[in-house]
Parts: C-alpha cells; structure tokens; sequence
C-alpha cells in the first residue's frame, strides 16, 4: 500500500500492490482476502506467479460497490504459499 490513510466510500476502485524483494526462484501462490467496515469478507485474489531476479510485483484490484459494502475500517489480508505476510487497514469514509 502508499500509506493511504483514508478514502472515500466514493472512490471507485482500490488497488493494492505489493513488491516482493529478495524472493527466491520457484512459484507462489498469492491470496489476497479484502475485508469491508462491518468485517464481511467482500473480495478474494489468489493467483500463482513465478519471480524471475529475486523480486516480483502482484497487485490485487477491487471496485467499490458503494451502495453494499460498509466503510468503516477494511483491512486488507496478503498470504505467500498460505501463510499471511501482511494485514493492513484502511478507513473508508461513508462521505
């Protein structure tokens, strides 16, 4: 994440991305579970990639459906090969 704070319910899309660095050849499975402000699980990623020179980009994006999913705050869930690497939240403001 670009150390976002906050956002609006309003804005249409949030995109996370991760840089992995210093990853060793071989593949990785990526899960990515985006929770909404009343903890409902509202999107899940999962893709498997293959680093070539020790790091790698994976970007997870979702279209806020403003009129369903509750702000408040989400939080964002990163798995490598299932086992959680990163949790990260993010206010998203009803206005």
């Amino acid at each position: 994440m670009n150390n976002l704070k906050e956002i609006s319910i309003d804005e249409e899309c949030i995109y996370i991305y991760v840089t992995w660095f210093s990853i060793s050849d071989g593949e990785y499975n990526y899960l990515c579970k985006i929770f909404d402000g009343s903890e409902t699980l509202v999107f899940t990623n999962q893709m498997s990639f293959t680093p070539k020179g020790g790091s790698w980009n994976t970007w997870t994006s979702y279209n806020i459906k403003k009129h369903v999913d509750k702000p408040g705050n989400w939080t964002f869930e990163i798995y490598l090969d299932g086992k959680k690497v990163i949790e990260e939240s993010l206010a998203v403001l009803s206005q």
